[in-house]
C-alpha cells in the first residue's frame, strides 16, 4: 500500500506538459492527410454495377452431379471455328467425379449467370487439368459468343497481399447463383498436404469451393477457394469464417508447368 500511495504521489506530482505549437500544427497535418486519404479511397471505390461486372459475371457454377461448387472463367477467346473457348477455374474435388478413367466418369455442367443472378444458359465443359494435391482443375467450354473474364494482376501486385487485405469470395453455396461475401486475408501460411494455402474470413460453406476470390479493392482475381475448415468434436462442424484458398501464383506456377500459363499469367502471354 505505501509503495502505490507513494507511487501516486509522485505521478501526480509531475506537470503535466501542453504539446508545442509546432506539434499540434504537425498533428493536425496528419489528421488532414488521413481524411483526404480516406476521401481518396471512397472516390475510388467501384459502384455495383462495376462490382458485378467485374466479380460476378464471370462467376459460375460447376455440377459434376457430386455436389455443386463454383468457378470462375479465366479466359474466353476466339478459335479457327468461328466458336468461342472458354476456360474455367474451380476445385478439384468438385469435379473428381468426372476424371477420365474413374469408375462413370461424369459430365460437368458449367451454368453462366447474368449479373442480376439469372441464369442464362448451360454448357457442358471438359476437363483439361487437374491436380488434386493442390485442389485445382481446369475446364474448357465451348460457347457461340464472348464470355466475360476476370481482371488478372501481374505476379508483382499479387506480392502486394497481406494479412488483412480485403477480399470478395464468391461460390455457390449450398447450391445458390454465385453470391459475394466480404472478408480480409487471415494468414499467408497455411500448410495442407504440404502444399501452402492461404487463409481468409470471408463466410464460406459448403458450394463455396471452386469460386474465386477476389480483391476488394482492384476487383482482381487472386485465388480459388478450396476448402473451409471443420471443427471435428464428436462430428464435423463447418466454420465458415476460416475459408481456404490456393492463392492464383501458386496457380500461375502449376499452368506454367503444364504449358498453359499463357492463359493466366500476364508475364509470360
Amino acid at each position: 500500500m505505501t509503495a502505490l500511495l507513494g507511487a501516486g504521489i509522485l505521478a501526480a506530482a509531475a506537470p503535466l506538459s501542453r504539446p508545442s505549437a509546432d506539434a499540434r500544427e504537425e498533428d493536425l497535418t496528419h489528421r488532414i492527410a488521413a481524411l483526404e486519404a480516406s476521401l481518396e479511397r471512397l472516390r475510388r471505390r467501384p459502384s455495383p454495377a462495376d462490382m458485378a461486372r467485374a466479380i460476378l459475371a464471370p462467376s459460375v457454377q460447376v455440377d459434376a452431379k457430386a455436389g455443386a461448387g463454383g468457378g470462375t472463367i479465366i479466359v474466353s477467346r476466339l478459335e479457327d471455328d468461328d466458336a468461342y473457348a472458354g476456360y474455367v477455374l474451380t476445385a478439384f474435388h468438385v469435379v473428381a467425379k468426372a476424371v477420365p478413367g474413374s469408375r462413370k466418369p461424369r459430365p460437368v455442367e458449367i451454368t453462366l449467370y447474368r449479373t442480376d443472378g439469372a441464369p442464362d444458359q448451360r454448357v457442358e465443359g471438359a476437363l483439361v487439368l487437374w491436380d488434386e494435391k493442390k485442389d485445382i482443375a481446369l475446364l474448357k467450354l465451348r460457347t457461340p459468343h464472348l464470355l466475360p473474364t476476370v481482371r488478372l494482376p501481374s505476379r508483382e501486385r499479387l506480392r502486394q497481399i497481406g494479412v488483412f487485405t480485403p477480399v470478395y469470395a464468391v461460390g455457390c453455396p449450398l447450391g445458390h447463383a454465385p453470391l459475394p461475401s466480404k472478408g480480409e486475408i487471415s494468414t499467408l501460411r497455411k500448410e495442407v498436404q504440404a502444399e501452402r494455402f492461404w487463409m481468409m474470413n470471408a463466410p464460406t460453406i459448403f458450394g463455396n469451393s471452386g469460386g474465386g476470390v477476389f480483391h476488394a479493392e482492384t476487383l482482381e482475381f487472386i485465388g480459388v477457394s478450396t476448402m473451409i475448415c471443420t471443427f471435428d468434436n464428436p462430428t464435423a462442424t463447418p466454420v465458415p469464417h476460416l475459408g481456404i484458398l490456393l492463392p492464383l501464383e501458386s496457380i500461375m506456377d502449376w499452368l506454367t508447368a503444364h504449358d498453359a500459363g499463357f492463359l493466366i499469367d500476364p508475364d509470360t502471354r
